[in-house]
């Protein structure tokens, strides 16, 4: 459904996990829901055995070429 990339949080300084639904998916309605559904589901959950979300929104300016704008993303604590 997306691509996880490790990376480091721009504020915070510390390593994170980057989901990214991919260019091909981002104009699909369903992968979409699901996402955002996923984002919710996160930020709900607060449990040492789960990661944490940091951050979460949609791509405006996509430093890749798999990264279209306006693609959804969630960051979380790299596990």
């Amino acid at each position: 459904m997306a691509t996880v990339w490790r990376g480091v949080h721009r504020t915070q300084g510390v390593p994170v996990a980057v989901k990214v639904i991919g260019a091909d998916q981002h104009s699909d309605p369903s992968f979409v829901f699901a996402f955002r559904n996923e984002a919710r589901a996160a930020a709900r959950l607060h449990h040492p055995h789960i990661v944490q979300l940091l951050d979460y929104g949609e791509i405006t300016e996509s430093p890749r070429s798999d990264w279209a704008p306006g693609s959804p993303f969630l960051i979380t604590e790299l596990a």
